[in-house]
């Protein structure tokens, strides 16, 4: 039984973590969080005319004590939060606060909820963000249609300043818009000089979110003068951003072009995985391109030269042999990687995924222990096994 590879892709970073620098004790000074009193952050949001971030936790909750440890402190994460927003915080595994669910109405922790200055709500998540991705959701919940509208109508009608320019610019990467117009009349203003200034360089590197933006090839052009400024790891893995956002359009729209220019801005990347991220990102497309000679060959190229150790990876690319690949010799292939992946973790999806690929090839003896071995597994980590009884139905029906 395979997961999805699209969420194996986008939630984890080059080899599944990221290698950024961590911040000093110094630096952890952190966002500005008000406690448990919701009244007295709506107050100040009403009246300092900013949006409110509610980070809604458990104090038992693993991944709440790393957004704790590794997010929130970031320095460029509080510069952005405190800039921007009332930052609330609340520990819904608390007795005493569980009634306040009924504002909040989460499921799972963390959840950060986030609300425009008149208390409404304008967009949530669930689950860990590394700083980063924190600080693009955070842009994502001030982004507003009507205000952007409003900044296209001015420049439409002739408003091109600098300043205005750059207001609009960093507006729309708050979005992901991207408007070659807009951008190539601001660069028309800038020195070659003045392109490397602070000021330029933070809204290149915060606003670029495709490889169609004028601010990609600078971005690539002065990689090893951002890298400088904001260490080489986190371009990396702003690279490796783009390189998805554009992943992310191709399938959308089955794009090959777009498809071909995401994994080109993978070559710029300089971290270890690379070719890892490529291989994901291969196999996404080619899924959902349902070209599955391409997805056989680029896997098996890959295994047969590669020590892979995410298990989950080798479960989803054998399951997907299973479900689409008829040849015996590919099969058998795909069974050894499922064997590699139960070595590594045995899980009750790795060994329903044997028990298929066994039964597929007609070791039916095999693929019935190996589905009773399932089912067992299923019943000690309180899994549901239905998929396994409907296999054991399919092949001895």
């Amino acid at each position: 039984m395979g997961i999805s590879l699209l969420l194996l892709l986008f939630t984890c970073s080059i080899v599944c973590g990221q290698n950024s620098k961590k911040a000093s004790a110094q630096e952890k000074v952190g966002m500005n969080f008000i406690h448990t009193d919701w009244d007295k952050a709506k107050e100040l949001a009403k009246k300092e005319n900013k949006y409110i971030v509610a980070d809604v936790y458990a104090y038992w909750c693993g991944p709440c004590k790393k957004m704790d440890r590794e997010t929130f402190v970031n320095p460029k994460v509080a510069d952005f939060y405190n800039k921007n927003f009332i930052s609330f915080k609340i520990d819904m595994g608390r007795d005493e606060n569980k009634a306040m669910n009924s504002v909040f109405k989460v499921q799972a922790f963390p959840t950060v909820v986030y609300y425009n200055p008149d208390g409404e709500e304008v967009y949530r998540f669930k689950g860990f963000r590394p700083p980063q991705m924190f600080l693009q959701e955070g842009k994502k919940a001030l982004f507003d249609n009507a205000k952007y509208a409003e900044y296209q109508e001015q420049f439409k009608n002739g408003k091109k300043s600098e300043d205005f320019l750059y207001e609009f610019i960093t507006f729309m990467g708050y979005g992901g818009k991207t408007d070659k117009d807009v951008i190539d009349t601001y660069l028309k203003k800038q020195s070659k000089k003045d392109l490397l200034n602070e000021k330029n360089m933070e809204l290149i590197y915060g606003s670029v979110q495709n490889s169609d933006s004028p601010f990609f090839k600078l971005l690539l052009d002065n990689k090893t003068a951002y890298e400088e400024k904001y260490g080489h790891d986190e371009v990396n893995l702003q690279l490796r951003n783009i390189a998805l956002n554009d992943l992310r359009k191709a399938l959308a729209d089955k794009d090959e072009k777009r498809f071909k220019q995401s994994i080109d801005v993978v070559e710029h990347i300089t971290l270890d995985g690379k070719e890892l991220l490529k291989l994901q990102m291969q196999l996404e497309y080619y899924v959902k391109m349902e070209d599955w000679k391409k997805y056989a060959a680029t896997s098996t190229d890959y295994l047969d030269n590669n020590e892979l150790d995410q298990h989950a990876l080798l479960n989803n690319i054998a399951w997907t042999f299973y479900e689409n690949i008829e040849d015996k010799e590919q099969l058998a292939k795909a069974e050894k990687w499922i064997r590699d992946a139960i070595q590594l973790r045995r899980e009750y999806n790795y060994l329903d995924t044997l028990a298929a690929l066994l039964f597929k090839q007609g070791k039916k003896e095999e693929g019935m222990e190996m589905a009773q071995n399932a089912i067992e597994l299923a019943k000690k980590t309180r899994k549901n096994p239905k998929p396994t009884h409907d296999l054991i139905k399919k092949y001895t029906d």
